[in-house]
């Protein structure tokens, strides 16, 4: 989604930077991560989990 925000801008690059600073982490997340926990909650590991809300937002919620 960000790469589709930023694809008509003329100054990508410094956009990109911004959007990566502005996470605790200094980077944005890759799908990777995103789908680690949805593995993880559709496993026999996390059956004591319930009602639980978990950001996936590089600390942006944090801030």
């Amino acid at each position: 989604m960000p790469r589709n925000f930023v694809s008509g801008l003329e100054n990508r690059e410094e956009i990109w930077k911004e959007f990566e600073q502005g996470h605790l982490t200094g980077r944005l997340g890759r799908s990777e991560e995103v789908v680690s926990l949805a593995v993880y909650l559709a496993s026999d590991e996390s059956t004591f989990m319930t009602g639980a809300a978990i950001p996936i937002d590089g600390g942006w919620s944090v801030q």
